[in-house]
């Protein structure tokens, strides 16, 4: 049985005496020194020192997170933004680019011709984020994280390139709220 290793508080008139962590380890009262009832409270507080002061085991939790993996996190969301800048140029980027003479007659399989291109550069820096970021191999993210993540810098990327762009895109209410539920979207996937 592991023990806990902070000292325990004084519980009524009598110390909490002994290590045990697990509250029926050690309930039988000394005669004439424990009042009636601190065996029930001695055992209460060493359940709550186990439960919010845990023992020193070695063991990783969920929450400790080697400087390895934050790195690989870093660049992860850094190549996907990388690459959805590319994503939304080679969506929508053709879209403003009608605005010049010598794009706008271009036949459309040239033009998707030209998008392919500019869509091979964002699988270029994709497939890296995906493959650093993935829990499979090493990475700090599951599969859904890295999706949603994707979506969220997607909208981002999106929403910036379209100020930019298209000055003619106004945002409205229910596009603020739609952005509002994609970031509790990303809050609620990385909830343990």
């Amino acid at each position: 049985a592991h023990t806990c290793r902070q000292p325990y508080a004084r519980i009524g008139p009598v110390q909490a005496a002994g290590p045990a962590c697990f509250p029926f380890t050690h309930t039988k009262r000394k005669p004439h020194t424990e009042p009636v009832g601190v065996s029930m409270l001695h055992a209460r507080a060493m359940l709550f020192c186990c439960i919010f002061a845990p023992p020193k085991t070695g063991i990783k939790t969920t929450n400790d997170v080697s400087p390895e993996k934050k790195m690989k996190a870093i660049y992860t969301v850094l190549l996907l933004l990388v690459s959805n800048v590319f994503m939304t140029f080679a969506w929508y980027g053709q879209l403003k680019l009608r605005e010049f003479k010598w794009f706008a007659d271009w036949p459309l399989f040239a033009v998707i011709v030209f998008s392919w291109g500019i869509a091979f550069l964002e699988y270029c820096v994709m497939v890296p984020a995906n493959r650093i970021g993935f829990v499979g191999t090493g990475g700090p993210f599951t599969l859904v994280q890295l999706k949603v993540i994707q979506e969220a810098i997607s909208l981002i990327i999106f929403t910036i390139f379209s100020a930019l762009m298209f000055k003619n895109e106004q945002l409205h209410w229910n596009h603020y709220l739609a952005f509002v539920l994609i970031v509790a979207a990303v809050f609620l996937v990385f909830k343990k």
